[in-house]
């Protein structure tokens, strides 16, 4: 436990020490602001659907699932890949630690800073209590299933890279590449398929709805 918790400090730093790591998380901050504006502006409108602001900023659409591509795809490749490519992984895999706890740690730090980038975003939900009603216990499900869904496609991740880190070194660098690429198509489709398939339920639903004033059961008379 104590070599896991040194190499989840150890991954948790390297993100904040590198320009990367910061290039990710303005990035994706500046993704989220801009998507919770674009969803304040319009639900604003008179003739805006039904819905609230959360509803649509977790998962409601695709650019929801932009954002998380945008992390679950970079935050792990590096973590056993790049230890090979800087030769570090020999001293570390000699080190009295379990591989276990060299994957467990590095996947723990990766999740950690996957925590942290989506942290920030608890400022729109305090900013909508101050102007209408928020259900928390919503807000909190919702936050979970990021942390779920993240944690998952992160595992993914760090299986890629460990896959990568075992190419011959001339062909490392192409391999490395290529094999991060092929992992965001992988992630985008697997979004992309996921949010297709929440639209396709949110406008079954709207269609079998009766419209208002109508009693359960009845169907409205013709004109």
């Amino acid at each position: 436990m104590t070599a896991t918790l040194a190499i989840i400090r150890r991954e948790w730093a390297a993100y904040f020490r590198t320009p990367v790591g910061w290039a990710v998380l303005g990035l994706f901050l500046a993704l989220q602001g801009l998507v919770f504006w674009m969803f304040v502006q319009f639900l604003a409108r008179p003739d805006a659907p039904p819905g609230g602001v959360m509803e649509f900023f977790f998962g409601g659409t695709i650019l929801y699932w932009i954002a998380l591509a945008l992390l679950v795809t970079v935050l792990p490749m590096r973590l056993l890949a790049e230890e090979r490519r800087s030769g570090t992984i020999e001293p570390l895999l000699t080190a009295p630690v379990a591989p276990i706890e060299v994957v467990l740690g590095k996947w723990l730090g990766a999740f950690g800073f996957f925590a942290a980038s989506w942290a920030p975003t608890l400022l729109y939900v305090v900013r909508m209590a101050q102007v209408s009603e928020v259900d928390w216990r919503v807000v909190g499900a919702s936050y979970l299933g990021v942390f779920a869904v993240g944690a998952g496609y992160l595992a993914i991740g760090t299986m890629t890279s460990e896959r990568s880190s075992v190419m011959p070194m001339p062909r490392a660098r192409n391999g490395q590449a290529r094999s991060k690429i092929a992992a965001l198509k992988k992630t985008w489709r697997i979004c992309s398929t996921a949010s297709a398939s929440r639209r396709s339920a949110s406008r079954s639903s709207a269609r079998t709805r009766p419209p208002a004033g109508t009693a359960p059961g009845k169907r409205p008379r013709p004109a």
